[in-house]
């Protein structure tokens, strides 16, 4: 999520917004996968914070009743105690919870996870190559991706489209470092250029290949870039991923 989202997102549970502005907040709760599971872990966190005050509230309240003498009667002192006893269980159960959600997540959550979830195949449109399918297209279509390499050692000419195949089939092959190469090297021929020749696609597979290559801040990185601009083919695609999620394995990966 972008930074202004987030506040938006804290002003709506602060209920600070305007009733225009909390309407636009909840359809963006509603249609953004990111920002709903943001408002989530917000709210789980507000939540904590409320139940330790209250517990904290009722140990001071028994702490009171059993520094006073009761006056009332027996039974009504009992009362008061099994209910102090239940809202004290109800507080530890939904705090326990609470730290048992957070830490699936955590431990749940890796490059790896990401990356499986979010990578997906790239087909080779025709239209993007030359008008009859070269070797280097005949094996990518086939799955052939040690022949993609081999075609493309071979190719005396190598151009954006054949970078990026080879770096697509290096990712099926599990070669991450030799997919971030060929990745990076379409973005310094468009940086030369000023062309934008499989950019986009350049662009969404090198963050994945950065994650699993352990470059998680390069990663992370480059996915929150093509989240915030609309005009790349894979904001969709980068839009979907928690900013939790991205938020845990840098955690993880600074550790």
């Amino acid at each position: 999520m972008l930074p202004n989202e987030e506040l938006l997102l804290i002003d709506h549970l602060d209920k600070n917004l305007s009733a225009e502005e909390s309407v636009q907040v909840e359809a963006m709760i509603r249609n953004d996968k990111s920002a709903a599971e943001s408002w989530e872990y917000l709210k789980m966190a507000v939540e904590a914070v409320e139940l330790s005050a209250i517990r904290e509230q009722v140990m001071l309240i028994r702490r009171s009743v059993s520094a006073e003498p009761v006056t009332k009667a027996p039974v009504s002192g009992d009362v008061v105690h099994r209910m102090y006893k239940t809202g004290l269980r109800i507080a530890a159960v939904l705090i326990l919870l609470m730290g048992v959600s957070i830490f699936y997540k955590y431990n749940t959550v890796s490059n790896t996870s990401v990356y499986q979830q979010y990578f997906t195949d790239y087909n080779l449109n025709t239209s993007r190559g030359a008008s009859h399918p070269d070797a280097m297209d005949e094996a990518y279509r086939s799955q052939n991706w040690s022949g993609v390499i081999t075609a493309f050692n071979q190719s005396s000419e190598k151009t954006n489209k054949s970078y990026f195949l080879a770096g697509m089939a290096d990712m099926k092959m599990q070669k991450f470092a030799d997919a971030v190469a060929h990745f990076e090297n379409i973005l310094a021929t468009n940086a030369r250029s000023g062309g934008t020749y499989f950019q986009d696609e350049a662009e969404y597979y090198l963050a994945l290949a950065y994650l699993m290559n352990k470059e998680t801040a390069k990663g992370v990185s480059l996915l929150n870039k093509i989240g915030a601009d609309t005009s790349q083919t894979y904001y969709p695609l980068a839009r979907q991923i928690s900013s939790t999620d991205l938020k845990i394995i840098e955690l993880k990966d600074k550790k």
